[in-house]
């Protein structure tokens, strides 16, 4: 499989490619059109990147492929007609999408070469007839757009309105001659229900199925009008409706009628959505969960993150993507992607351009849920920015700093408590952090949950421990830290990062130890005394460096270029003084050193300690590898002068 850098975030527009097995219920709701009753309108319901748009091309897919011909679908994207449409002229954006379904019928004819062409040709008159009325409608409604839309949504039974638009004119001074608008519409409604009879008279096609997409992404008054409009003009026998639109769309369109919702009027908000959708759908999110393993090792593995079909890792980032984003496909590609983009980071730093470094299955199960975390919870990582290692958070040392309240939340943790949820402290924390808004004390659970997860993929699997590894606590640090350059938010790109475990770990006091004795050992001033070093992590290996006048330090712990085992380096610098690179190899390669020639006047001696464990930092005596120090450096000193007389 080729490797990409990225996913795109376009709807599925092939059953072949529906790892959420959404298909089945596009299937049976195609079964449930073709016997239909009409006119209809269905409302496929989702919030933002839950698969309607996905669901709509496979339900075009499903009647395309009908050899009865029994659907002639109809597409209209919503927000395309509201582009370069005069700010808050709802009535014109309604109208603009109108038209787009009358010349919509007209292009489905001409790509149906199924469709008689004597009917054909006979649509394509009617079709004059039709644009003719919508022209007249829209002539008749330019000037006093709000009046029109209210005589539009009540045509039947308006009662006489012919009065109040006897004198409408256009800017250019040409009448509106006079003409109710009730009768426009009349015409209109009447025009096209002439032509859908004539289309569907053989019964091939038997329905047209308009589809009508992006109706959340028009401003919400602007939905409701072309809710309203399409409702009563295309309110004609043998059509159906498909809306993609999230009810709450709706309900903030309709706040400028009824105003905002309450429990006293949700009545009326909801009677207004009956009348509108007879059949409401709401995107099966739910049932995504049980497949949403197949989605994520998909991307994960188009993206080069992982190779292997480790399908216990892919269950566990499947609950992960579950409790982060509700199993909203649109917000787990944004989850692989980021993390694509800071792979490539990590790369560039690693200096590894081209290769792609795996990292363990934990590792990358830990970055995944930071990210997770950061772009549905960014409230929480700030504060995890802040107090890195949340296993220690306490209510009494943080109630002041965070404005917790916690004793507010007393009666409500001892409920939780009771039925063992939020029962250790830095869960009580995250319980009195959510609780501030409703949204985040919903989801409090799931957050919780993604932490307890977040904690044994740090602890590299151990279910046992309660608290954070010293590498644990050090990895994620780091995590923090690379997070910055995918923020949107200004306080969490700009976040202080608590690394403490990273400068006091084992792996920091190992490396500071050896320059300590170094600089105690070595000529006066050759090196320097440390002055907060510390060893930094960059994804999975560390570095401490201390430069002082023209020496070099460099401790590293990585794993080899075969990713096999973890190897020790210490590097030692000096310069080579305008002796080209080539020249320069020749004179180190007669000492008893590894060596490498850097930039245009630098060059290290180094020596590699294999198989070095990361708990090894802790055990092992610094003297063998202070004693190795000082004998490349004696070689450095012999070394410098020998170029340097090579250069005279």
């Amino acid at each position: 499989m080729e490797t990409k850098s990225c996913i795109t975030d376009k709807p599925v527009f092939s059953t072949d490619n529906d790892k959420l097995q959404v298909q089945d219920y596009a299937l049976a709701l195609s079964r449930f059109i073709q016997c239909a009753d009409t006119p209809v309108t269905i409302g496929v319901q989702g919030g933002w990147g839950s698969g309607k748009t996905s669901l709509i091309s496979m339900l075009q897919e499903f009647f395309n492929r009908d050899k009865n011909h029994k659907i002639l679908s109809v597409f209209v994207n919503a927000w395309e007609h509201s582009l370069f449409q005069e700010t808050g002229n709802k009535a014109e954006v309604a109208l603009s999408l109108l038209g787009g379904l009358t010349d919509g019928i007209s292009k489905s004819i001409e790509n149906a070469n199924w469709i008689d062409k004597e009917i054909s040709k006979e649509v394509y008159n009617d079709n004059k007839i039709v644009n003719n009325a919508l022209s007249a409608l829209k002539l008749g409604i330019k000037l006093t757009a709000r009046v029109a839309t209210q005589m539009i949504s009540n045509s039947i039974g308006a009662g006489d309105i012919s009065g109040a638009w006897a004198n409408t004119s256009d800017d250019k001074g040409h009448q509106g001659n006079h003409i109710p608008m009730a009768q426009h519409v009349h015409t209109l409604r009447g025009s096209l229900n002439k032509q859908i009879t004539r289309i569907t008279q053989t019964g091939k096609p038997a329905k047209i199925v308009f589809f009508v997409d992006d109706l959340d992404r028009v401003p919400p008054a602007t939905a409701v009008e072309i809710l309203d409009i399409t409702k009563n003009i295309f309110d004609i026998p043998n059509c159906v409706f498909i809306l993609a639109i999230d009810y709450d769309v709706v309900v903030k369109g309709l706040e400028e009628k009824f105003g905002p919702k309450s429990r006293e009027n949700e009545r009326e908000f909801r009677q207004y959505f009956d009348k509108i959708i007879q059949i409401p759908f709401t995107m099966p999110v739910g049932a995504y969960a049980a497949h949403l393993d197949s989605m994520v090792h998909t991307a994960l593995e188009q993206l080069g993150l992982t190779e292997e079909n480790d399908k216990g890792l892919m269950q566990r980032l499947a609950t992960d993507a579950q409790l982060a984003t509700g199993g909203i496909p649109r917000s787990i590609k944004r989850i692989v992607n980021t993390l694509s983009l800071l792979n490539y980071i990590s790369q560039s730093q690693e200096q590894k351009e081209g290769e792609r470094t795996q990292i363990n299955a934990y590792e990358l199960e830990a970055r995944f849920i930071i990210v997770a975390l950061h772009i549905a919870f960014p409230e929480i990582c700030r504060r995890m920015m802040e107090r890195s290692d949340f296993t220690k958070w306490e209510r009494k040392n943080l109630d002041e700093i965070w404005k917790l309240e916690s004793k507010k939340y007393d009666n409500e943790l001892k409920f939780w408590e009771s039925n063992s949820l939020f029962d250790d402290e830095w869960e009580k924390v995250l319980y009195c952090m959510c609780g501030h808004t409703e949204w985040l004390k919903a989801q409090a659970k799931d957050i919780s949950q993604l932490l307890n997860n977040l904690l044994v993929a740090l602890n590299n699997g151990n279910t046992e421990k309660k608290v954070l590894s010293e590498d644990g606590a050090s990895l994620l640090a780091t995590i923090f830290e690379s997070i910055r350059v995918v923020s949107i938010d200004s306080e969490t790109s700009t976040q202080f990062i608590d690394d403490s475990s990273v400068k006091t770990d084992r792996c920091s006091r190992f490396c500071q130890d050896i320059h300590r004795s170094l600089a105690k050992r070595l000529p006066e001033g050759v090196l320097a005394s440390p002055k907060n070093e510390y060893a930094k992590r960059y994804s999975n290996w560390r570095e401490y460096k201390s430069i002082y006048k023209e020496k070099t330090l460099l401790i590293e712990w990585r794993k080899e270029d075969d990713g096999e085992q973890n190897v020790l380096f210490i590097f030692l610098g000096g310069k080579r003084k305008n002796v080209k690179k080539a020249d320069a190899e020749k004179i180190l390669s007669e000492y008893n050193h590894e060596y490498s020639v850097e930039g245009r006047a630098d060059f290290y001696f180094y020596k590699r300690y294999p198989n070095f464990k990361f708990e090894e930092f802790g055990t092992r005596s610094i003297e063998n590898y202070v004693k190795d120090t000082i004998t490349m450096y004696k070689a450095l000193i012999e070394a410098e002068k020998a170029l340097e007389q090579y250069a005279k």
